[in-house]
């Protein structure tokens, strides 16, 4: 008698960061698409959040390490425990730090055990996931880390950290570069560029388009250009107002939209920076011109009701999914050529690349574009189908289940 030897299924637990955003908006396509036959998927979260049902709805085992997360929280992040630090001085601070890391990795590896679990999945980098990573490391349970931002690597701690990683997964060439001249291997990690689902962007109707053209009170014959993402500062909204100071100038029937909270303000610059945003709007007299949406659900809706998406970095972008998502809205795309976005956008073709920290460079391209509609036209058909093929879910999530089965079959990359 034949006897048929059922395949394993592996449970792989994903450490999802707090504060939501891309990455966790890039790991809920991930696991959507999972081969739920091979793979287990659980998600880890620090505290509750607003992706647990989210993550739950399509199969994920939701765990959730802790209720009181502002304990968490301080042992995540230094600058969470500076008032101890200057109250009680440095040593009292560090063994106030070191205690909660303790008590935080040992928990974390029970739950590991507890569940277990085969394979770590940290969502984010090396020093955002470093808990994890330690506590996979001592559990012994082996582990990829997704590189979504670059971090410096010189200290011996990040060193360790590195090398108790079976694999990582960079989200673009730009990342894998940095970290190649970081010291990891080349053969130890693997770009695999971030998926999208396209059928929402399919699902948009007209209907829907002309209700957020008028809620924002978008005329019809106003051409509305949005920004979207968190406003920090290297997000490089500033820049993107200053351009539409110049575009103004030139084409008053121009709507601006920014999209995204207000980021946290650590630094003195960031805390001032929504200041310096409302007087850049103040000294342009583009009071008219410009509407502060925050936070929106309705994103695909939105870029969809856009004539041109803008990207206004300032930093480089280790990605950029606004970019992407603006393409699959069949619009043409505004995107500063520093990090992800030169290799996603093709100049010319897809949309226009232009300096980053250069308003009159920006102002120059998202005028071309108003004043040649056929091109803007053309351009977003083609960064729609470019999109389509180049950054589908499907060939993402087979890139990253080609990495799981490499490393559980105890075998290297490439």
């Amino acid at each position: 008698m034949n006897m048929t030897t059922a395949q394993k299924r592996y449970r792989i637990l994903y450490v999802l960061q707090p504060g939501g955003g891309g990455a966790a908006t890039s790991l809920y396509d991930l696991i959507l698409g999972l081969d739920k036959s091979r793979y287990e998927p659980y998600v880890l979260f620090y505290k509750p959040d607003y992706y647990c049902d989210k993550f739950e709805a399509i199969g994920a085992k939701v765990l959730v390490l802790s209720q009181k997360y502002p304990l968490f929280e301080r042992t995540l992040h230094y600058f969470y425990t500076e008032d101890i630090r200057k109250r009680y001085g440095k040593v009292i601070w560090k063994v106030y730090w070191l205690s909660h890391v303790i008590y935080l990795t040992s928990k974390v590896m029970a739950l590991f055990r507890q569940h277990h679990i085969d394979l770590i999945h940290n969502n984010d980098n090396l020093m955002m996931d470093r808990f994890t990573i330690l506590a996979a490391k001592l559990a012994g349970i082996k582990q990829v880390c997704h590189m979504r931002s670059c971090g410096d690597l010189s200290s011996k701690f990040r060193q360790r950290m590195a090398e108790s990683v079976n694999a990582f997964i960079y989200v673009s060439r730009y990342v894998e570069k940095y970290y190649l001249h970081e010291g990891i291997p080349l053969e130890k990690g693997q770009v695999a560029y971030e998926g999208f689902d396209a059928t929402p962007f399919q699902q948009v109707t007209q209907q829907q388009i002309t209700a957020i053209r008028q809620e924002f009170g978008v005329r019809d014959d106003e051409i509305l250009i949005s920004n979207l993402g968190r406003i920090v500062k290297c997000k490089g909204q500033d820049y993107f107002l200053e351009a539409i100071v110049r575009v103004v100038q030139q084409q008053p029937n121009v709507k601006a939209l920014v999209v995204g909270d207000y980021g946290y303000g650590y630094s003195e610059e960031e805390k001032n920076y929504p200041k310096r945003l409302k007087q850049i709007i103040a000294d342009g007299n583009i009071e008219q011109n410009v509407v502060f949406a925050g936070f929106r659900a309705d994103t695909v809706v939105i870029m969809s009701a856009s004539d041109i998406v803008v990207h206004a970095s300032s930093d480089p972008e280790p990605f950029g999914r606004v970019p992407i998502e603006g393409m699959l809205a069949g619009r043409p795309v505004v995107a500063t050529a520093i990090g992800g976005p030169c290799e996603t956008v093709d100049d010319h073709e897809t949309g226009l690349l232009v300096p980053a920290k250069d308003a009159d460079a920006m102002a120059d391209a998202i005028l071309k574009l108003i004043q040649n509609p056929e091109l803007a036209r053309t351009m977003g058909q083609k960064a729609r189908i470019q999109a389509q093929k180049r950054f589908s879910v499907k060939q993402h999530v087979q890139a990253v289940q080609d990495i799981y089965q490499l490393i559980l079959s105890n075998k290297e990359l490439g």
